[in-house]
């Protein structure tokens, strides 16, 4: 299952979208889209979750859940835009779990835009560095919420900022690992 949106706004709600291992991303956000998923699952990708590009949205709400996904960077989300305007909006009540990267953000990768994380959990992802979040290229994460924990990489088991900016004013970053540096913010 593939989606690919455009200019688009789109509520995914009681539903389970499975990629079964094909090797793409299971939603493709592009220009001016805003995505919600509410009750919605996205689960088992070897291709990742979702790419976000150019000024799109994805508002994470609640009973939303990413879920063994795996890409080279942000293996639920990857927001490889060199727009800031690209969001991702974690509300209470989603999860991303069990989500990993062979290289940065096992479960969210932000080369630009905004991460904001007022709910919700990132828990038991992986990466070589950023096991659950990286941040860089001037992209900012704000955190006024939510629990990222039990998440593992070489550097920075929680978040990894490299030129990036993270505000944490709330929430809770626990139980997070690294090998080498920065068991929660590298």
């Amino acid at each position: 299952f593939f989606v690919f949106t455009e200019a688009v706004k789109v509520r995914f709600e009681n539903i389970k979208l499975n990629n079964n291992d094909v090797k793409s991303y299971i939603l493709r956000t592009e220009s001016s889209s805003e995505i919600t998923l509410k009750d919605a699952i996205m689960f088992n990708s070897t291709g990742g979750g979702v790419f976000m590009q150019s000024t799109s949205k994805l508002i994470l709400d609640d009973g939303a859940e990413i879920h063994d996904c795996e890409r080279e960077n942000g293996g639920a989300v990857n927001m490889d835009s060199n727009n800031s305007s690209t969001t991702l909006e974690m509300m209470a009540g989603s999860s991303i779990h069990d989500c990993t990267a062979s290289s940065k953000g096992g479960a969210v990768y932000a080369k630009s835009g905004s991460l904001i994380m007022k709910g919700g959990e990132i828990t038991s992802c992986s990466a070589e560095n950023g096991g659950g979040v990286y941040v860089e290229n001037g992209a900012s994460m704000t955190m006024s919420g939510g629990t990222i924990s039990a998440c593992t990489a070489r550097q920075g088991g929680g978040i990894y900022a490299n030129n990036g900016t993270i505000t944490v004013s709330g929430g809770t970053l626990t139980g997070n690992t690294a090998a080498v540096e920065g068991g929660g913010v590298y």
